[in-house]
């Protein structure tokens, strides 16, 4: 099997499960025709940064079985969505990424629950999985956890509300990185002002040090003026 690199760095930006999955398996969930450009590979680094903030719900407190059924209910109502999302007025560009976020979220919600008898399995970390999958899309359809859904309340305006969302928390990043390049010039400056002000010291230093040399040669000369000659 040819690894496609491409492909293999993409889906390890995502989750590094699947990256595994497509180097062992070729199991490949992104869609036929992927091509990794600037501006994919610059969104996805974008909603990594939207992950570092997570309100984690409240089922995922409960006890390990219940969470469990949680997780099953996402993937019957995926299911049940992507039946139905051909049929919608999203445009081919949204409708491909709801599909592929979809396939995505399948793939790791249903390792995920096989690793729930394991007794070091973290329920918190499971769920922060999925949810770094697209934030704004875990967001934006929190119910899909539930037991019973309105499918079609949860689609409408959906991929207004998702360019919306992620504009929104786009600005926060871009804000926080300003702020970031602000403080960074000002230690700049900061740092060159020190440098220029112990530049400034050795200057001048260097300009007393004539002066002292000549007074303390003065001073010499003085000493050995006034100093008696010894007899022979």
């Amino acid at each position: 099997m040819i690894t496609n690199l491409e492909i293999l760095n993409f889906l390890n930006l995502i989750n590094e499960r699947l990256g595994r999955a497509y180097r062992l398996s070729g199991k490949n969930p992104l869609p036929k025709n992927f091509s990794m450009d600037k501006n994919l590979l610059k969104e996805r680094f974008y909603l990594n940064q939207m992950a570092e903030k997570i309100n984690y719900p409240d089922f995922i407190y409960q006890e390990k079985e219940k969470i469990k059924n949680y997780f099953k209910n996402s993937i019957k109502n995926i299911k049940k969505i992507e039946k139905i999302i051909k049929n919608c007025d999203f445009s081919d560009e949204f409708l491909e990424k709801l599909q592929t976020y979809f396939e995505i979220r399948l793939e790791i919600t249903k390792i995920l629950i096989k690793e729930f008898k394991n007794q070091r399995f973290d329920e918190k970390d499971a769920y922060q999985e999925i949810y770094t999958l697209n934030p704004v899309l875990s967001n934006l359809m929190p119910e899909l956890f539930s037991e019973h859904i309105d499918v079609k309340s949860l689609l409408d305006d959906l991929e207004k509300k998702y360019q919306l969302s992620y504009l929104e928390k786009l600005q926060i990043i871009e804000k926080k990185q300003q702020k970031k390049n602000q403080q960074k010039q000002l230690e700049n400056v900061s740092l060159e002002s020190d440098k220029n002000l112990q530049k400034s010291k050795k200057v001048e230093k260097t300009k007393q040090n004539p002066a002292k040399i000549e007074k303390n040669l003065k001073k010499n000369v003085k000493i050995k003026e006034n100093k008696p000659n010894k007899e022979k």
